[in-house]
């Protein structure tokens, strides 16, 4: 059986666990991922008398006060990730026990030549220095004696595409292993084989702490940023501040005031403060979370939530009226507003902004078309309206072919009101015109 076709004896991703998955608005960073998996309860699966390889001759594995001995009678699972059959049983056992780094091996196979200087597999690589300055295993990382190179074991495992290097063919190219290899383990798709890995070994009933120990703390530490960003933006957006300002660097008098307010939190926060000290200042291309593309995905994440609950309890009270109005805005750009007007359950009538409509046009069939598209977008059934309120214009107000009286063709039940602002501001506007005092000034 060729290595390829032993691939193809792959096992399928477990989609439905009993999870909670909270994935992070960054767009170039969908690896932050937090699993909150409380709710699995399953008793872990028998296995079979199995070989490992560690210097043990048994394995007491745990799980509820019972203890059963795991003898080392059958080597199903090669030392060599390259001899690795990838089924059921390597999965569940791999998940169990982990597997051999291999990294104590002499390093002679994995001789590469570049023009005239050959290089080897150093043993440096199998770690990782973090943020702290603290030194970490790489425990995913696996040498493969036999081909000279080395393999991740969780892409080893799940990977279907072997998009990578380090789940296909191995990797040997020891010239720029340190940057590779450390993409690598920051790419998307690595973190999610770590992820099946750490639903698997739940299901199992136990949870390779090793392994899964920097994932977790990866985790926890973009989680403790987005944090600290979300409730900024929360503070300056619901008071309607601005949020961005002439740069984004941090120091500046002219960074706006989201920046402004991230150095004031880091005043009082060292968590802050450090990240802002290695990150503030990186540039684009590189993950931090205090950039004005983070913020304004959050704001667009915290309006579609409003929304949706703004809808839901349209729904709930049945009958609402619609209150529309165009202006352009500062770009010139014309824009139609749509407000909402309806009931509370508690007997207050409340009106809500649900969107703007960018260039809806000024006919009356053209507004016509937007407010029923977007009432149909939403599933807010144009039955239940029982009011619309609009400017004096013709094209508005118009009995014949104005936007009210298409509108009232749908539903004869929806009574027309001039809106009293602009029936006002036209009061006046003719009291002055029949001045002539005034007209002649």
């Amino acid at each position: 059986m060729t290595q390829k076709s032993r691939r193809n004896d792959h096992i399928p991703r477990r989609n439905g666990c009993d999870s909670y998955v909270m994935c992070f608005i960054n767009s170039s960073f969908v690896e932050n991922i937090k699993i909150i998996d409380d709710s699995l309860n399953n008793k872990p699966s028998e296995i079979e008398n199995i070989n490992i390889f560690d210097d043990s001759e048994n394995i007491l594995l745990s799980n509820n006060n019972n203890t059963s001995t795991l003898s080392k009678t059958t080597c199903c699972v090669p030392k060599d990730p390259i001899d690795w059959i990838i089924n059921n049983t390597t999965c569940d056992y791999i998940v169990m026990h982990g597997f051999n780094k291999n990294k104590n091996l002499n390093f002679l196979n994995s001789k590469r030549q570049y023009n005239d200087v050959n290089r080897y597999l150093t043993i440096s690589l199998f770690e990782r220095k973090l943020l702290n300055g603290e030194k970490c295993l790489r425990t995913w990382l696996v040498y493969s004696e036999k081909k000279g190179c080395v393999f991740c074991g969780p892409c080893l495992l799940f990977d279907r595409d072997n998009y990578s290097q380090f789940s296909k063919d191995g990797f040997n190219d020891w010239k720029n292993a340190e940057s590779r290899v450390s993409q690598h383990e920051n790419s998307t798709k690595h973190k999610s084989n770590l992820i099946t890995l750490k639903e698997r070994a739940n299901t199992l009933g136990t949870i390779n702490v090793s392994l899964t120990k920097q994932l977790d703390e990866h985790i926890n530490y973009w989680e403790n940023v987005l944090r600290r960003v979300v409730a900024t933006v929360k503070a300056l957006s619901s008071r309607g501040l601005p949020l961005r300002g002439h740069n984004e660097k941090f120091g500046s008098t002219q960074n706006g005031n989201y920046l402004m307010a991230m150095e004031l939190i880091s005043e009082f926060d060292p968590f802050l403060a450090e990240h802002i000290g290695k990150f503030g200042q990186c540039g684009s291309g590189h993950t931090n979370y205090l950039s004005s593309t983070i913020y304004e995905e959050i704001i667009q994440l915290m309006a579609d939530k409003i929304r949706q609950k703004i809808i839901d309890e349209i729904k709930t009270v049945k009958y609402y009226s619609i209150i529309v109005d165009s202006s352009p805005d500062i770009s010139h750009v014309d824009q139609l507003s749509f407000v909402i007007r309806y009931v509370q359950e508690n007997g207050v009538p409340i009106e809500r902004f649900l969107q703007f409509l960018p260039n809806t046009g000024h006919k009356a069939i053209e507004l016509f078309d937007s407010v029923t598209k977007l009432l149909n977008s939403y599933e807010i059934e144009i039955e239940n309206c029982r009011g619309q309120s609009y400017d004096n214009a013709r094209n508005m107000s118009g009995i014949y072919s104005g936007l009210q009286s298409r509108i009232k063709e749908l539903n004869p039940l929806i009574e027309y009101v001039p809106c009293s602002a602009h029936s006002l501001n036209l009061v006046g506007s003719c009291a002055a015109d029949s001045c002539d005092d005034t007209l002649t000034y």
